[in-house]
């Protein structure tokens, strides 16, 4: 069963909040105060999505959906700004999707560990690798179906780069 995702609208405490953008961890919402009975916009809402596991509650199943953040979650994973400050909501949630520090992923006999601006590779022992180049190379072409041909003229850094250009666009 696919999981329920976040509606495009909805209303919590007595706010109406319109979804502006997201991807499969975060979301923006635009939040909308009722003033006179007309919504107004008042702020902007960026937050990394939540989800709540299958739940039986009262004899009534809740199937696994994602979840808007409890008031208690901003400041942690949450975060409120101002109607005049859309570019900073929007610049937090860019943030959230790079990957962060220390990431780690595995590739072949191989850990690739993911800096704020570099990429190490470990080999086995856990010492830094001196095939570095060439296991980025190789993980790049895997990642992204590329030939020798494709990155051939590339420098380490030039791949690098889009190694994280590439995990960007795929979110």
């Amino acid at each position: 069963m696919e999981i329920h995702k976040l509606d495009l609208e909805l209303v919590k405490n007595g706010k109406l909040y319109k979804q502006l953008k997201r991807n499969e961890t975060s979301a923006i919402y635009e939040c909308y105060s009722k003033i006179d009975k007309e919504y107004i916009l008042t702020s902007y809402e960026v937050f990394q999505i939540g989800i709540r596991k299958p739940t039986l509650l009262n004899g009534y199943e809740y199937p696994e959906a994602e979840i808007f953040p409890s008031n208690e979650s901003f400041g942690r994973n949450a975060w409120s700004f101002g109607r005049r400050y859309k570019e900073k909501a929007l610049m937090i949630f860019d943030s959230l999707n790079k990957p962060k520090e220390e990431t780690i992923e595995t590739f072949k006999d191989y850990k690739l560990k993911f800096f704020k601006n570099k990429i190490v590779v470990y080999d086995s022992t856990g010492a830094v690798s001196l095939k570095q180049k060439l296991i980025l190379a190789a993980y790049y072409m895997s990642k992204f179906n590329l030939t020798f041909e494709d990155i051939k003229p590339l420098t380490t850094k030039q791949i690098i780069e889009r190694i994280y250009d590439g995990l960007q666009n795929r979110l």
